[in-house]
């Protein structure tokens, strides 16, 4: 055999085993399916997970084929690690799950792909830092908060401080304002149900005689705000007097012969929200039971829902049992936290006494909704729109209406039921039944008249509750 010959042969052996050895690695090209969960809040350091794992292992180069349009992500190509490349982008994204594509490529002949979903798994920790970033956005001094999910919960969050010197407690309460109407409904109806007044009856049935007030409305007028009674909050002469004199007790009597200037009709008619509507109501249930309000209460709502550091706080209470007092935002705010509370809780009855925490504020707005307190006939009066009104907020994409001491909350085609609460604290509750999901927020701030930041806060909490469990 001549020399020639040999080197031939061996040149042909070679390029076969090379083109056998190509053939192996674009076979061994890794593809496959990998799943990923996030268990905490992540930072631009976390990782989510390495796709090496997939294959057997040699010089592969990963790229990431489609799934990451909004650059979460970011992907080492040689060791195929998989972290995180805009955190804030990411943790305010209101997606549970993603799912990317990464092509891999062993040498340069083929290549493969590996299916990658992410997961978010943790919920607690995305309510505590959406929460944290609304507070800081607003300027809220201190703010506390309940979500109530289907399968689990979230008790007494807290975020801020109660007053310059001292942190919020799970152990005080907050002033949940016009939260009450609920619970004077839920007692009006009761009341009703077992035969002791009508909603039909006109108030003076029941002694009601107060100046500028006609008394042939009816008890169902006064549910629905469809009366034209002069609202005695706007009364700037009775918050001169609750100022000149923060430590008096008021009745909710010389609130109502005092300070409602014009006088009414007597015609039902289109709503016209009015806090002296539910401080009659609250007197009404005073003289058919022969008690006191936050008796009632106490017997016929709280103690039935297990609630035992709620209550109607109608002679106030130690300004050391509420988590705190601020007037105006930012660095504008004014510590008012060792003031009384007693004129400020004592004025309203009715319309505005409730003092509770969050986890109980949200057991009760979702109790009174669901539980046999109240006949299904009873929840469906209270739930029905009292008139044709509707308040729409477009950039929060919310329509509003109000029942019968509740008000309708329409949001992205979800709907749901409570109260908000401006006064001592700003406030909010409300309760999905259908999706079995229940908001409660409030921060310590008074006289707050707007109502955005509060629905924004709790809406936001809402997105992510519908989230987790949908």
């Amino acid at each position: 055999m001549n020399r020639t010959y040999i080197l031939w042969a061996i040149g042909v052996f070679l390029i076969l085993a090379n083109a056998c050895s190509t053939k192996d690695e674009c076979t061994d090209a890794p593809s496959g399916s990998l799943t990923f969960s996030i268990n905490g809040l992540p930072d631009n350091s976390t990782t989510i997970g390495d796709v090496s794992t997939v294959g057997d292992g040699g010089e592969v180069t990963y790229t990431i084929l489609s799934g990451n349009e909004a650059s979460f992500f970011s992907l080492n190509s040689s060791t195929g690690i998989i972290t995180i490349n805009d955190v804030e982008g990411f943790t305010s994204d209101l997606a549970l799950t993603y799912s990317i594509a990464i092509e891999t490529t062993n040498g340069s002949c083929k290549e493969g792909v590996i299916d990658v979903k992410i997961t978010k798994e943790y919920f607690e920790a995305r309510v505590a830092d959406f929460i944290e970033k609304k507070r800081v956005q607003y300027g809220i001094q201190g703010l506390g908060y309940t979500v109530l999910l289907p399968h689990k919960n979230i008790e007494y969050g807290l975020s801020g401080r109660a007053s310059a010197t001292l942190p919020l407690s799970e152990e005080k309460v907050w002033s949940w304002m016009s939260n009450t109407k609920m619970v004077t409904s839920c007692i009006i109806l009761q009341m009703a149900e077992d035969g002791l007044l009508s909603i039909d009856d006109p108030i003076s049935t029941y002694g009601i005689s107060y100046p500028n007030i006609d008394n042939n409305y009816t008890i169902g007028c006064l549910l629905g705000m469809n009366t034209d009674f002069y609202n005695f909050s706007d009364n700037s002469d009775l918050w001169t007097a609750v100022y000149a004199d923060v430590e008096k007790v008021w009745q909710v009597d010389d609130v109502l012969n005092n300070y409602i200037s014009t006088p009414t009709n007597g015609s039902c008619s289109e709503y016209s929200y009015s806090n002296t509507n539910y401080a009659i109501l609250g007197r009404i249930i005073e003289t058919v039971s022969g008690k006191s309000l936050q008796t009632v209460a106490n017997e016929l709502v709280f103690q039935p829902l297990g609630l035992v550091k709620t209550k109607l706080s109608t002679e106030g209470i130690p300004a050391s049992e509420l988590n705190g007092v601020w007037y105006n935002f930012g660095s504008s705010a004014e510590d008012q936290s060792t003031q009384s509370t007693n004129a400020w809780l004592s004025i309203w009855g009715g319309a505005g006494s409730l003092t509770s925490t969050t986890y109980e504020m949200a057991l009760l707005v979702k109790g009174v909704l669901s539980t046999d307190l109240l006949s299904q006939s009873s929840i469906d009066y209270a739930l029905t729109s009292s008139s044709s009104y509707i308040q729409s907020t477009p950039q929060l994409n919310l329509d509003y209406e109000y029942g019968r001491g509740f008000g309708l909350y329409t949001y992205s085609n979800q709907f749901a039921y409570g109260h908000g609460g401006t006064g001592l604290h700003k406030s909010i509750s409300i309760f999905d039944r259908w999706n079995n999901i229940t908001i409660a927020v409030v921060y310590n701030h008074v006289s707050d008249l707007d109502d955005s930041k509060r629905a924004d806060i709790a809406l936001g909490l809402y997105d992510i509750a519908y989230d987790e469990i949908n």
